[in-house]
C-alpha cells in the first residue's frame, strides 16, 4: 500500500482577507467571484472590471487567483497575468489603470502543528451550507447572491412554518368536532334511554291497574257495569296525565 494515501491533510481553509479601494472589507473561506455583476460576491462598479473579472479558490494549501477572460485582464506588480497564488498577501489590479485589490490571508488560519482532527463527512458542503443558510452575522459582508440566497431560505421556512401551522390547526379543529359529536350522541342516547325507562314503568303502572280493575269485576258483579264505567276512564286519563 502506498503510505501516502494514509498521510491524513486538514480541511481547514485559512480565511482571506479582502480589502478594496472604496474602504471594504470582505472575509471568505470558500471561493467567491470578483466583479461587475450583481451576483458577484466582491462586486466592483468600474469600467474597467469585467462582469465576472476573477475567481478566486482554495486548493493545494494555497489561495490562487483566475483571470476569467477579461478584457481588461489582471495585473500583479505592473504585469499581466492569468493567475497567482497568495501567499501570506498580494495586490492586485483589475486592469492596468483599474482598481486595486489587496487580499491577505489571516494569520491564525496557518496550518497547525498539531495532528489534523478526522475528516468530517462533506466537509466542503458544510462550509457552504454554513455560508448561505448559517446564522447570519453583521460584521462579515456578503454578495448580492448569498444575500438573494438567504432571503430566498428564510421566504421558504417561513411557508413552511405557516403551513405547519395551518395543519396543526386542521387536525386540532378535527378533534374538537368529532369531541363535540360524540358528547352529543352520548346525550341522545342517555335521554332516549331516560324515555324508554318512562315508557316502561308506565306499561306497569297501566297492567297494574287493569289487573285491579279485572280483581274488582270478579269479586262483584253486581257492580260490574258501574266499575266498568268508572275504572277505566280512570286508567287512562292517569295514563295521559303521567306521560312527559
Amino acid at each position: 500500500m502506498n503510505g501516502s494515501r494514509q498521510t491524513p491533510r486538514s480541511l481547514a481553509i485559512p480565511v482571506l482577507n479582502v480589502r478594496t479601494e472604496d474602504g471594504r472589507t470582505f472575509r471568505f473561506s470558500r471561493p467567491f467571484q470578483i466583479g461587475r455583476e450583481r451576483d458577484c460576491d466582491v462586486r466592483i462598479e468600474d469600467a474597467h472590471v469585467s462582469r465576472r473579472h476573477v475567481v478566486v479558490s482554495f486548493g493545494n494549501g494555497h489561495w490562487r487567483l483566475r483571470d476569467q477572460q477579461s478584457g481588461n485582464g489582471m495585473f500583479v506588480d505592473g504585469e499581466r497575468v492569468d493567475s497567482a497564488s497568495i501567499d501570506t498577501s498580494l495586490e492586485v489590479r483589475l486592469g492596468a489603470d483599474g482598481p486595486r485589490i489587496v487580499m491577505e490571508v489571516a494569520a491564525a488560519a496557518a496550518v497547525s502543528a498539531r495532528p489534523p482532527e478526522p475528516p468530517r463527512a462533506a466537509g466542503e458542503t458544510m462550509i457552504v451550507a454554513e455560508r448561505y443558510f448559517g446564522s447570519t452575522d453583521d460584521d462579515e459582508p456578503v454578495g448580492g447572491r448569498t444575500l438573494m440566497i438567504r432571503k430566498a431560505f428564510h421566504r421558504v421556512q417561513k411557508r413552511q412554518k405557516r403551513l405547519y401551522l395551518a395543519i396543526i390547526a386542521a387536525v386540532t379543529l378535527a378533534a374538537v368536532v368529532a369531541a363535540a359529536y360524540a358528547y352529543y350522541g352520548h346525550r341522545q342516547i342517555a335521554r332516549q334511554q331516560a324515555i324508554a325507562e318512562g315508557l316502561f314503568y308506565e306499561m306497569k303502572s297501566l297492567d297494574v291497574a287493569i289487573a285491579n280493575v279485572e280483581r274488582q269485576l270478579l269479586a262483584s258483579n253486581n257492580v260490574q257495569g258501574t266499575t266498568a264505567h268508572v275504572s277505566l276512564p280512570w286508567i287512562f286519563w292517569r295514563r295521559t296525565r303521567t306521560r312527559p
